[in-house]
């Protein structure tokens, strides 16, 4: 529990993809590198991805009400887990996600209503 954990969104669009691919990613393959800067290596700290339910292709099959529903479920998952497992730090890795913010897209995830977007 005194290790960072690191909270995702989206780090790959396809979730088929084996977690040894997924590394390969921007977003993981930084978080690597900032991870080594204090001494921690990528399997020593638990990664969540905030809509770990769904990939692209699934969100894109949706209507937008279903997809609204999704990412708000996915939403309430992680923060459910959060409340169980109580980690000193937390580290968010996301774009902007708040209701509100009109003028930004997130592409298939859309704005997010809860409370810990």
């Amino acid at each position: 529990m005194e290790f960072p954990f690191i909270l995702l969104q989206n780090p790959s669009r396809d979730h088929d993809r084996s977690f040894e691919e997924m590394k390969t990613g921007p977003t993981i393959a930084y978080l690597s590198n900032q991870l080594a800067e204090i001494g921690l290596h990528l399997d020593d700290v638990p990664v969540i991805d905030i809509c770990s339910l769904f990939s692209d292709y699934d969100l894109a099959r949706m209507g937008e009400d279903e997809r609204n529903r999704a990412v708000e479920d996915s939403y309430n998952m992680v923060e459910e887990t959060l409340t169980i497992l109580q980690p000193r730090i937390i580290v968010v890795c996301q774009c902007a996600t708040k209701y509100g913010n009109k003028n930004f897209s997130r592409g298939m995830l859309g704005p997010a209503a809860n409370n810990l977007a």
